[in-house]
């Protein structure tokens, strides 16, 4: 899978960046961020499931939940 090189339980939607960081969102509304070599760069709660997320073309993410 797309994710299969960051373990992300429960993971629901996940993007790409142009400089190679990855977004995955996750059923239970985290939002987890990491570099081009995979590594966790942090990670964020919001209300409801993550059901879509997206980087924008300024290098800002969206998300779209369920809450």
């Amino acid at each position: 899978s797309l994710f299969a090189d960051h373990s992300v339980p429960g993971a629901t939607a996940g993007a790409f960046a142009a400089d190679g960081q990855l977004l995955v969102g996750t059923g239970d509304g985290a939002v987890h961020r990491f570099d081009a070599e995979g590594n966790a760069l942090g990670s964020a709660q919001v209300p409801g499931p993550v059901a879509d997320i997206a980087w924008n073309g300024g290098g800002f993410f969206l998300f779209a939940n369920d809450g």
